[in-house]
């Protein structure tokens, strides 16, 4: 079976660059009046103006992030501190002594490094003696039973009177997240919302028994730990806030919106000669219209003019719930490149290529965006009756060494290859015909891509005659970057 060899050069992948440093989202924080923020950035004070400063709990190290270079992974994720080996953040005082009658919103950017622990604390005012106070914490199965949930949830307790909610989806994938709680003082569980990433979650109610009974306590406020360290979290937290009021579904959208914008890319964008190409946009989680520049580039690096645009970018403003699809039809000699776009927090698309041959119906796929800042793609192959094919690129601005390894069903290992990829370079092949990986054909299992410096994403391919189809690479698809200040 041969692969076309005009279909590989619509693989082109674009140069990621690095994202940008919002700045609205420490304005739009202060604009709210939190009662508490920890920017964490460089030190332990309270920016909200109300003079809560935290320390370091007593033999504790909170070392702060250095920003990476622009181009490599975690670009632009700086403004947080690191919380291993059970140090914590102390805030003394009574200001954060809310009672169970007073509304209450918990937020921070959260980045797991590991998943232990029951229970993990990212925001806490508990007094573990008594067993009263209130915190948003991380289930890791002390809940839900679920070992490794990595659920954020919220929980106002006096002794066995608790009220504990947690979400449904998980958060502890190794990228950065922004988690909040909102509670309405009413001592029940209908009064709490939990969000990720600015969007409302499904939640579970554990319990519900806490009714009129305090919370107040003498506790310092925590972050990362609980005071007796019975609560620790290992990775990193950033800008955590507390604000003495119950902050709208309208109010955390923006927020997360604020956040630094990372870069989309659709590998595969072709149109003329056989070719049609379409883009599909949703804004399902902005509070409020969002517009960003969608950009057409070719494959040597160069502005792309796609006429049913009229030119090589337009901009796409998309309403609350709103969607939007960009076409460029089959028309003229064959144009191919790819697209580039910063898609704001709520905004999700795909691409669509389709081509048409003579005799047989036309051949459709749809194309997932990729997220560029990865040193670990894998993919799923099944060569017993196709062929698969794949794009790979290093986005990052220094050489990445690559291998790739593919493995079958069992996990027994086929074959194995090492390469080498320049800055912002692209390469593709046929997965069986790379030196190794011969034993692929014929196999069904995975392959993983992984490179030690540098950046790697990957698309994957799957032919079978004239039909074809994506594979999706298994990497995280985050697409906003966390809102830190180099």
């Amino acid at each position: 079976m041969n692969v076309p060899s005009r279909f590989y050069l619509l693989l082109a992948l674009a140069p990621l660059a690095a994202g940008q440093t919002p700045p609205k989202f420490r304005t739009d924080v202060l604009a709210l009046h939190p009662i508490g923020y920890w920017h964490l950035g460089g030190n332990l004070n309270d920016i909200s103006g109300n003079g809560n400063n935290g320390s370091v709990n007593q033999g504790g190290n909170v070392p702060f992030l250095v920003g990476p270079a622009l181009g490599t992974p975690g670009a632009g994720c700086c403004g947080a501190a690191n919380f291993t080996n059970g140090s914590f953040v102390l805030v003394p005082g009574n200001a954060f002594n809310l009672g169970t009658t007073h509304p209450l919103t918990v937020l921070a950017w959260i980045r797991t490094v590991q998943v232990q622990g029951d229970i993990v604390g990212l925001v806490v005012k508990y007094d573990p003696g008594a067993s009263i106070g209130w915190g948003l914490v991380m289930d890791n199965g002390g809940f839900s039973k679920i070992n490794g949930a990595g659920r954020p949830t919220f929980v106002l307790q006096n002794g066995d009177a608790t009220l504990a909610v947690e979400t449904n989806a998980a958060v502890n994938d190794g990228y950065f997240h922004l988690v909040a709680a909102t509670y309405d003082g009413s001592g029940l569980a209908s009064g709490v919302q939990l969000y990720i990433d600015g969007m409302r979650m499904s939640t579970t109610t554990i319990l519900d028994t806490l009714g009129g009974a305090s919370v107040v306590n003498t506790a310092p406020l925590t972050i990362g730990d609980s005071v007796d360290d019975k609560l620790r979290f290992e990775g990193s937290i950033g800008h955590a806030v507390v604000f003495g009021s119950a902050l709208t579904s309208d109010q955390i959208a923006q927020l997360a919106a604020d956040s630094t914008l990372g870069r989309a890319v659709l590998p595969q964008f072709a149109f003329g000669g056989g070719w049609y190409s379409a883009l599909y946009f949703k804004n399902g989680g902005s509070a409020s219209p969002v517009s960003f520049q969608v950009n057409f580039v070719d494959d040597h690096g160069n502005p792309l003019t796609v006429p049913s645009v009229g030119g090589s970018s337009t901009t796409v403003t998309l309403a609350r719930g709103g969607s939007a699809v960009i076409e460029a039809p089959n028309t003229g000699d064959l144009a191919e490149g790819y697209v580039w776009m910063d898609l704001p927090a709520g905004v999700a698309g795909y691409g669509v290529f389709r081509q048409t041959v003579p005799g047989i119906h036309d051949q459709e796929a749809v194309v997932p965006m990729i997220w560029a800042y990865g040193s670990n793609n894998s993919l799923i192959f099944d060569d017993t009756s196709a062929l698969t094919a794949f794009a790979m690129v290093n986005p990052s601005s220094v050489e990445a060494a690559i291998t790739i390894t593919a493995y079958d069903v069992d996990g027994t290992q086929l074959g194995t290859y090492s390469t080498s990829l320049g800055p912002l370079n692209k390469t593709e092949g046929v997965l069986s015909g790379l030196p190794g990986l011969a034993a692929v054909a014929g196999h069904r299992g995975n392959v993983v891509f992984t490179t030690s410096t540098g950046s790697v994403a990957v698309l994957g391919l799957r032919f079978n005659g004239a039909a074809f189809s994506s594979i999706p690479a298994t990497v995280g698809y985050q697409f906003r970057r966390f809102p830190g200040e180099n």
